[in-house]
C-alpha cells in the first residue's frame, strides 16, 4: 500500500514538473525576438550570441511606419509620421554585418530588430506566416512601396517592406507590447488632430 502511495507521489511530482518545464518553454517562445534573443534582453546580453554587434547611428525603424500604414491606412495614407517619435526612452541601435541585422533597444531593451535582404524574401514571409494582401501606394519621395504585417506571432509583428528607392527588401520584427504602447500615442494624437480641424469648421 505505501509502495503505490509513494508511486502515486512521484507520478504527481513528475506530472507537475512536466507542467512546469511545458510552461516555461511556452514563456519563453512567446518572448522570442529574432534568432536565439528575446525581447526585453539588454544590449551586453545580445552581444554574448551575437558577436560582431556594433553601435550604429541609422536614422531609422520604418517597420513602425509601415505597420501604422498597413493596419491603420484610411487613417493615414503613405505621409505617416514615424510613431517612434512617441518614444521617451533612450534609443540605442547596435548593427550586425554577419546577420545584416539591425538591433533596437529601449533604455537598454531590446524592442525591435531590422533584416537586410538582397533578393526577395515575400514568398518565403507567406509560406512561413500566411498569405495576406499587400498594401502598396507613392511615397512623398516618389517612390512606390508595398507592405504586409503578420500579427499572428504572439510577442511580436512581423512587417515586410519593399520600395523602389532601394535596392533591396526589408524585415522588421517588433516587440508587441511596444508596438501597441507607440500606436495607442499615435492614434491618440490622429484624434486629436482630427477634432481641432474639425472644430475650424464653420
Amino acid at each position: 500500500m505505501s509502495g503505490a502511495i509513494r508511486g502515486t507521489a512521484m507520478t504527481t511530482k513528475s506530472f507537475a514538473l512536466s507542467i512546469i518545464i511545458v510552461f516555461a518553454c511556452v514563456g519563453l517562445f512567446a518572448q522570442s525576438a529574432y534568432k536565439n534573443t528575446t525581447w526585453g534582453e539588454s544590449a551586453d546580453s545580445v552581444k554574448e550570441k551575437v558577436l560582431d554587434l556594433a553601435v550604429s547611428d541609422a536614422p531609422r525603424f520604418g517597420g513602425l511606419v509601415d505597420a501604422m500604414l498597413f493596419l491603420h491606412w484610411d487613417d493615414f495614407n503613405v505621409d505617416v509620421s514615424n510613431p517612434i517619435a512617441f518614444e521617451s526612452g533612450e534609443i540605442t541601435r547596435y548593427w550586425s554585418e554577419e546577420q545584416q541585422a539591425l538591433y533596437w533597444f529601449v533604455d537598454d531593451q531590446l524592442e525591435g530588430v531590422e533584416v537586410s535582404f538582397s533578393e526577395s524574401i515575400r514568398e518565403a514571409l507567406v509560406r512561413k506566416y500566411g498569405s495576406l494582401e499587400p498594401k502598396s501606394g507613392t511615397l512623398s519621395s516618389g517612390g512606390n512601396i508595398e507592405i504586409l504585417v503578420w500579427q499572428n506571432e504572439p510577442s511580436r509583428l512581423v512587417v515586410w517592406e519593399r520600395t523602389e528607392d532601394f535596392g533591396f527588401e526589408n524585415v522588421y520584427y517588433v516587440h508587441k507590447k511596444w508596438w501597441r504602447k507607440l500606436e495607442k500615442a499615435a492614434m491618440e494624437k490622429r484624434r486629436k488632430d482630427t477634432q481641432e480641424q474639425n472644430s475650424r469648421l464653420e
